[in-house]
This record gives C-alpha cells, structure tokens and sequence, in this order.
C-alpha cells in the first residue's frame, strides 16, 4: 500500500494508505488507523447522524464507530465519499 494524504475538496486533511487502482468513479478510497477513522467519523458521519436521509444513504450498512479492521488493523473507508489526494 501507498501512504497518502487526503481530502474532500479544501477540507481536513488526513493521513491514509490506497492501494494502487483501487478508486471508486475516480474518488479514493483509503484505509486509515482506528485514529483517523475516528476523526474522518467524526468530521463527516457524527454531524449528521440524525439525518434520516443522509443516514440511508449507506443502506443497511451505515459507518459506525463499531466497525471492525482489517487483517491489518486498518479501516476501509469504502463509504462513497469523494476523497482526492492532498
């Protein structure tokens, strides 16, 4: 895996890892720590978890803080966003 940063648009930036050609529509999709999935949780999910419509956007699979790592302990952030490159 390549370590990166990356973003949404101007927004905060965070410290990730992809793997190479793994986009959705051209968007990465990075796995992070337990750390960074909690601060990307934070930034993005938490402002909005009481909205109903945002919420069913995910489907029966909505991000949660409870969600588990990967063989190596990362967190895929496969949610749909349109992460880019720092």
């Amino acid at each position: 895996m390549k370590n990166i940063q990356f973003q949404i648009e101007d927004g905060v930036v965070f410290d990730g890892f992809i793997e190479e050609n793994n986009t959705w529509n051209g968007w990465l999709q990075p796995y992070v720590t337990r750390e960074v999935y909690e601060q990307v949780y934070e930034t993005f999910i938490a402002p909005e978890e009481d909205d109903q419509d945002f919420m069913e956007y995910f489907g029966d699979q909505p991000p949660s803080l409870d969600d588990k790592p990967n063989a190596d302990g990362l967190y895929y952030l496969n949610w749909g966003f349109c992460f880019q490159e720092a």
